[in-house]
């Protein structure tokens, strides 16, 4: 449905979408580094690891789909880089 969309419906629809997704990922990254706090302290009664690095895993992915969407979002304000020329 949202592929008929044209103009200043689909733009605005595109922007509610990053909105959105904007706060899910805050929420993940914050409660990822909640994690990573309370798992510093925290050992893995098998194979005594810090239960930080699972949790550590997750914030990564967080920061990097935030750090993509704002490049993705750039680019639709800004439009591509102009390539370089040799």
């Amino acid at each position: 449905m949202t592929s008929r969309l044209t103009g200043a419906p689909a733009a605005v629809l595109r922007w509610l979408t990053r909105a959105l997704i904007a706060l899910a990922l805050y929420y993940l990254i914050v409660g990822s580094w909640q994690q990573v706090l309370v798992g510093m302290d925290s050992r893995s009664p098998v194979m005594n690891y810090p239960l930080a690095l699972a949790a550590g895993g997750t914030l990564v992915m967080g920061v990097a789909m935030a750090v993509l969407l704002v490049v993705q979002a750039w680019t639709e304000l800004h439009g591509p880089a102009p390539e370089a020329q040799p």
